[in-house]
């Protein structure tokens, strides 16, 4: 029987269905004449009957109930009180008296309502009202007390197991389907969410009697439930990141725009008919051919003005030789880095923009088995404001050099002023051979800057990891912050990237704009990129640190959509997956370690800027010792003990 209000009400339309779905069968059955079948009786019933029966019955609970909580059950629990005692009588004769005082009242009511919705009773309708109720007392009461009512009663119990039940079938499917856990612990858990729920079934259908028991096995089914349904959705939720992950584009987006000075008149595409336009000639040639003839299709005719360097072109624009000019986005940061075009973006307005795709040419070089054989990851962070599947500059650059045998990762930076020989296929549409930041390699995509780095470092790179390194913020406050130590010394209190930002020696909790700013400033830093890239591996680690707590339980699901769309690794799910079962089976002890190239600073020719600009000329003796150190850890020793 229902303890709570809210179990009432359920109890109570429950009842009022099982009530008005029974009588309504039987009724329906005397009206099409089958109690008169001779020699068969009510056993000629056909499945008509149970039809018109439901339809009659769906507002026919709705009547039962009100009539029930109105008078019916007040009737009953008055009956009730008059000859018997809960506290004194067996409680079985206690529900019979309910049950009488209820039916004694409900059955002319109900009767009535069936006689005027349901019998042509003309006026004779007091004597078919009579006949009805005559008909229908004995059935109601039996009805309810010998099925309505126990089924009723089984019902809370069935519906708790079928919950219980799904629940875990959900959590099951889920971990199956992301494949992440050892076949033997997915065995011993499957065991036991079976056992449980059956433990579960056999107590609340069957064993439980007294209110406690009952009560507290539905407790127990309900976090049962409730805790099967969290598993599923975590596990739902990492299923769809690891796909979104691994899901890598077949192509890249690169984004082209024809920008005036924010005091131009020009505010649409239609107003710069007849106007001049400048273009690279040799950089980001393809765009500028796509939005020009886009423009032509449109009508629009321009005069184009071809320039040999990202500064000749800035210089004519803000002298007004020429009305607009074509810029990538991928470049736009190139030169707001510019000290003197620093305002680019506060007084520029792109009047018309156009995107295209380039082939990603961007392929794993899987090992033979992830989980024993030695590999190279080279994680790329874009500064891109489109999205991770858009060209942008690698404003972070590390090769993760993992060695699952000995459990040792080495995380090898390179600064992304770094001067280097670019080196690219011919697909990626990069200079090759020209020498350049290694940043910019990354406007041609992933490929690009993987190609570089194993030129650079002579190793050879098995997988990609890129992240659009902007949703760091989304990360990071998703993680509830991340701490990083200051060394003393590298305070800082106005950091051009993030103003109003400040650090202190020692511990700092940054949120996410805050954890952004200290990983992409290097103005403030006498030692410049030098000091970003330790910037950078410390915010690396901070989200690793956290993502790998307990606490990460709490707020789950929007660390996951946070990740969701941020990530794209070539390493495929299979990949992933068995590098987690083999972490679940084997807890391995990591061992981090770090180091990065170095150089010093210089002005020198730029490729993609055509022209020269602040650069670090490498060191090759540290290039050496990166190269010795990555392969020590391949070969199963610890870089810490390469000089």
């Amino acid at each position: 029987m229902p303890k709570t209000k809210t179990q009432g009400v359920v109890f109570g339309i429950l009842m009022s269905f099982f009530m008005a779905y029974g009588m309504e069968v039987y009724n329906t059955s005397i009206r099409m004449g089958f109690n008169l079948a001779k020699g068969l009786g009510f056993s000629s019933i056909s499945y008509a009957v149970f039809w018109e029966a439901l339809k009659e019955s769906v507002f026919m609970t709705v009547i039962v109930y009100i009539v029930s909580d109105l008078i019916g059950n007040r009737a009953g629990a008055a009956f009730m009180k008059r000859h018997c005692d809960p506290e004194k009588d067996n409680p079985y004769f206690c529900r019979l008296m309910r049950q009488a005082g209820t039916v004694q009242v409900m059955c002319p009511l109900m009767s009535l309502a069936a006689t005027l919705l349901f019998k042509d009773a003309g006026n004779q309708i007091i004597a078919v009202w009579f006949q009805t109720t005559v008909f229908n007392f004995p059935m109601a009461f039996f009805w309810q007390l010998c099925f309505a009512g126990p089924i009723v009663r089984k019902v809370f119990g069935v519906i708790f197991s079928i919950v219980m039940i799904a629940a875990t079938m959900y959590l099951l499917f889920n971990i199956i389907k992301l494949n992440v856990l050892p076949t033997k612990l997915l065995f011993l858990m499957t065991i036991v969410f079976v056992l449980l729920d059956l433990i579960f079934i056999l107590l609340l259908c069957f064993a439980t009697k007294g209110v406690v028991s009952k009560i507290i096995c539905i407790i127990f089914a309900l976090a049962i439930s409730l805790g099967s349904c969290l598993g599923g959705y975590y596990m739902s939720k990492t299923g769809g990141l690891l796909s979104s992950m691994t899901n890598v584009a077949k192509h890249s987006k690169n984004t082209v725009s024809v920008v005036v000075k924010e005091s131009s008149e020009m505010k649409k595409k239609t107003d710069l008919t007849g106007h001049s336009v400048g273009t690279l000639a040799n950089i980001n040639t393809v765009g500028s051919k796509k939005i020009l003839k886009e423009l032509t299709n449109s009508g629009i005719q321009m005069e184009q003005k071809e320039f040999g360097s990202m500064t000749e072109m800035l210089e004519s624009f803000y002298n007004g030789e020429v009305d607009s000019i074509v810029i990538s986005e991928s470049s736009r940061s190139q030169i707001t880095d510019m000290e003197t075009y620093a305002n680019f973006d506060s007084n520029t307005r792109v009047v018309y923009q156009t995107s295209y795709k380039v082939e990603n040419t961007d392929k794993a070089k899987a090992v033979s088995n992830i989980t024993n054989t030695p590999f190279n990851v080279l994680i790329s962070g874009s500064d891109t404001r489109g999205g991770y599947d858009e060209n942008g500059r690698s404003d972070v650059i590390m090769v993760a050099t993992v060695n699952p045998k000995t459990g040792t990762i080495l995380l090898t930076s390179v600064p992304r002023d770094f001067y280097v020989e670019t080196a690219c296929d011919a697909a990626d549409g990069c200079q090759q051979g020209a020498l350049d930041k290694i940043t910019h390699t990354g406007v041609h995509g992933t490929n690009t800057t993987k190609r570089t780095v194993e030129q650079l470092l002579g190793i050879e790179i098995n997988y990609t990891f890129k992240v659009g390194f902007d949703t760091v913020t989304d990360i990071v406050d998703a993680v509830g912050g991340i701490d990083v130590n200051v060394e003393p010394g590298y305070e800082c209190s106005n950091f051009m990237h993030a103003p109003g930002l400040s650090v202190h020696a020692g511990v700092n909790h940054l949120n996410g704009e805050q954890a952004l700013g200290y990983a992409r400033e290097r103005y403030a830093y006498s030692e410049g990129d030098r000091q970003r890239t330790k910037n950078q591996q410390q915010v690396l680690m901070g989200i690793v640190d956290k993502i790998t707590s307990p606490a990460i339980v709490t707020n789950y699901a929007s660390i996951m959509d946070s990740m969701s769309n941020t990530f794209s690794t070539t390493m495929s799910n299979d990949e992933i997956s068995s590098l987690i079962k083999y972490q679940l089976n084997s807890n391995p002890k990591w061992k981090m370690e770090q180091y990065m190239v170095n150089g010093t600073g210089d002005t020198l020719m730029c490729a993609e800027l055509g022209d020269a600009a602040y650069v670090m000329v490498p060191d090759q003796s540290t290039v050496t010792t990166a190269k010795n150190k990555i392969n020590a850890v391949l070969a199963g020793k610890s870089a810490d003990n390469v000089e």
